[in-house]
């Protein structure tokens, strides 16, 4: 056999190999729960991102964040889009080193996603309207503790000043609408769609960047240790993926958020119309304000014990080159 014939031979079967190793990698399942916080996700998915980086996605619709968590760290998905800090911190606190995150979004000045919204025509104009009255919020301990520091700052006795219910994020926007409470304070979409809908009206707009933290870091994406050691090229797709699409979000912004309509089912107008996080990319955490959540969480009891943010962070540095 003719030397050429032979490279040729060893040439083919080694593309042969190769896809064949890369066919076994190819699918990863991805969870993510429909909000826009997963916006990273929808557009890495939809503009073939993830496709480029030589991975097929099967996304994992979850309905909590704790079905989402579980599924993670029990290797059910590969990967699962944005998650509250919050979520995370408590998952390191009680077992350190299961989970690193990346790609944090963030509530800025200029970027909202949270609300306090007043039933419209109640005639609550200002804060201290509010006393007496009834606020609701989602369900979950961290949301309540958010509610109660930002009355606190607000100069309200959340004990004595007012009556807070907590109802599911799927119901209270009837809840408000029916005026189960005066008040609600709740995160997009429901901040625009009760707005839109002419239920409420803000009273305090963006209040965890004003009365909790500057800018204020409401969570990102994780992925489980296990996961990034047994499988670093997928990671390292995945990462890259949700990277560019966030470089894509920031210069296509009204193009991006028509897919969350598409991901969750909400109206296509409110989608464009609610406000959305920004991401932090690698080089731009604030690593000393994601601490100071932290040791606030640790402080009012909603973590079990104090966690290094810092050694919590993927970049691309830990990921092959």
């Amino acid at each position: 056999m003719k030397w050429s014939n032979i490279l040729r031979l060893i040439a083919i079967v080694s593309v042969t190999l190769f896809a064949g190793c890369r066919q076994k990698r190819d699918e990863v399942k991805i969870g993510y729960m429909p909000y826009s916080s997963n916006l990273p996700f929808f557009v890495a998915q939809e503009k073939g991102f993830f496709a480029e980086e030589g991975l097929q996605v099967r996304a994992v619709r979850f309905g909590s964040s704790k079905e989402a968590m579980d599924a993670l760290l029990t290797g059910k998905i590969h990967a699962e889009c944005t998650i509250g800090l919050s979520t995370l911190l408590a998952i390191e606190a009680a077992s350190p080193g299961q989970i690193k995150f990346c790609l944090p979004c963030v509530e800025t000045e200029g970027r909202r996603a949270s609300c306090l919204l007043v039933k419209k025509g109640a005639g609550i104009s200002v804060v201290s309207d509010l006393r007496g009255k009834r606020i609701g919020t989602y369900t979950g301990t961290t949301q309540l503790l958010y509610l109660r520091l930002l009355l606190k700052n607000l100069g309200l006795d959340p004990e004595k000043d007012v009556t807070v219910i907590q109802v599911s994020p799927q119901l209270e926007i009837e809840a408000f609408a029916t005026g189960q409470f005066d008040a609600l304070y709740t995160i997009e979409p429901s901040v625009t769609i009760a707005i839109e809908r002419g239920i409420g009206e803000p009273l305090v707009e963006n209040p965890r960047n004003k009365y909790v933290v500057s800018p204020f870091p409401a969570g990102a994406i994780p992925f489980s240790s296990k996961f990034l050691k047994e499988h670093p090229l997928e990671a390292k797709g995945i990462y890259k993926g949700m990277d560019r699409a966030v470089t894509f979000i920031r210069k296509n912004e009204d193009e991006a958020k028509k897919l969350v309509s598409k991901y969750t089912g909400l109206e296509e107008g409110i989608a464009t119309k609610a406000g959305i996080y920004e991401w932090w990319r690698a080089g731009e955490m604030d690593v000393e304000v994601m601490q100071k959540l932290a040791d606030l969480l640790f402080e009012n009891g909603e973590i079990q014990s104090k966690v290094s943010v810092g050694e919590m962070l993927l970049s691309e540095d830990d990921l092959p080159h």
